[in-house]
């Protein structure tokens, strides 16, 4: 089923008209993804590096929270992939992966590196990531959640 969304794209120079979108992004993902890794809230962290990022958010008509997706073009690396579990199975995960690939090769990478949860690997396969070495613990210690690195060319087309 498709799902009637606008994508905003959020960049370093547009950020201060985002700055409530970007809020409801930290909101969500302190919620839903932080938790997993990190006994304490990275949040202020997030305040900070998000401004230096390209994040992709998914907004209903209503301006409801669907998902995301961060672009970091210093470490060519996808980020943030989290989608709300009411829009889940309904592409908009591979909607915003395929941005934040038009943006990679916008940016002249060659290729996108994700360190992927080890439940979302089956995902990334499917986009064409391959791993790129031994799983690994992620988070603070003592929470620690297997991710795996993962890395795909910016010539693999994503719809």
């Amino acid at each position: 089923m498709e799902t009637e969304m606008e994508i905003i794209r959020v960049t370093p120079e547009n950020y201060a008209k985002h700055l409530d979108l970007m809020e409801i992004t930290r909101t969500y993902r302190q919620e839903h993804l932080w938790p997993i890794e990190y006994f304490n809230s990275p949040v202020e962290e997030y305040r900070d590096t998000d401004k230096g990022k390209t994040t992709f958010v998914a907004v209903t008509s209503s301006r409801e929270f669907v998902g995301m997706a961060q672009w970091d073009p210093n470490l060519s690396r996808l980020r943030q992939v989290i989608v709300d579990k009411n829009y889940r199975g309904r592409g908009v995960a591979t909607k915003l992966v395929g941005l934040v690939f038009q943006e990679a090769k916008q940016d002249g990478k060659t290729t996108v590196l994700v360190h992927a949860l080890q439940d979302s690997k089956l995902f990334y396969r499917r986009l064409g990531f391959t791993e790129t070495g031994p799983p690994y613990a992620s988070g603070d210690k003592g929470k620690g959640v297997t991710c795996q690195k993962m890395q795909a060319s910016t010539a693999h087309n994503i719809d």
